[in-house]
Parts: C-alpha cells; structure tokens; sequence
C-alpha cells in the first residue's frame, strides 16, 4: 500500500498524525513503520491509498476536462427579436460537453 505514487505529501502527514510519528517518505523503513505502529493501523493505511489513487484519478479527469475546454469558443451572434446578443449554434455541444463532463466526476 505505502509504494503506492500517488501518495502525496499531504498524504504522507496524515499518516504521521494517524501513527503519532513524523513521517518522512525520503527515509522511511520497515522498521521506522513498525516502531510507528503501522501494523496496527492497517485500515486506515488501505484507506488513505484508496483515496489517493480515487483523488489522482479524479484529478487526471479534470485535467482532461480542461483541455477539452480549452478549444471551445463561444461564439455570440445578434438576435434581433430579444435585443441582445446569444450564443449560437453550439449551445447543444456545450451542454453536451458539461453533462460528459458531470457524468465523468460522478
């Protein structure tokens, strides 16, 4: 679980606070773990790593997002029965776009 990388350093101080131990990733050993008490925390360690690697796929997947974002111009055109100015034709690929977008994160 611990050579998980997507293990960050946020992660890395949870576990310290939840082992009662500063915890540096650069140094760890098996036996710095095992003074730490890690075997008795076994739990939370399964679930911090799950979590890391849910937060690194959701953040590859926003990432994602924004670069499909990036190439989308809105384009305004003038209507002249409202008075004002809307977006034209590509409002169904934007709504598109943002319900792939939702279903994504869900």
């Amino acid at each position: 679980c611990l050579r998980c990388p997507t293990l960050l350093l946020r992660h890395w101080k949870l576990l310290g606070q939840a082992l009662g131990s500063d915890l540096n990733p650069d140094a760890l050993s098996l036996r710095i773990l095992l003074n730490a008490g890690a075997l008795g925390r076994m739990a939370f360690i399964k679930e911090l790593t799950d979590q890391c690697k849910e937060e690194s796929g959701l953040e590859h997947a926003l990432s994602a997002m924004r670069e499909e974002w990036a190439g989308v111009t809105f384009r305004l055109v003038s209507c002249s029965t409202l008075g004002h100015e809307v977006l034209d034709d590509a409002v169904d690929d934007v709504l598109m776009l943002c319900e792939d977008h939702l279903l994504r994160t869900r």
